[in-house]
């Protein structure tokens, strides 16, 4: 699994992050409000690429970082 952090504002505990198709969320800690820390396990078969980041809170507000997260082939 990989470490990345999610970086923005009004985020909350028990919020959740999306990748998109072929990154698998194992989990997200609650850091503060402008952080979180998300582990990820990107498959083997995951389309190469930009993704769009989505954060959604538990009180359903929901905000989407375009194209902030990219796929690359492992070298």
């Amino acid at each position: 699994s990989q470490t990345v952090y999610v970086y923005g504002s009004g985020f909350q505990p028990e919020a959740t992050v999306s990748f998109g198709a072929g990154v698998k969320v194992l989990g997200v800690k609650f850091v503060d409000s402008t952080t979180l820390k998300v582990e990820i396990k990107i498959d083997a078969n995951a389309s190469l690429g930009t993704r769009d980041v989505v954060v959604t809170n538990p009180d359903s507000q929901r905000a989407v970082g375009k194209g902030l997260f990219t796929v690359i082939q492992k070298k």
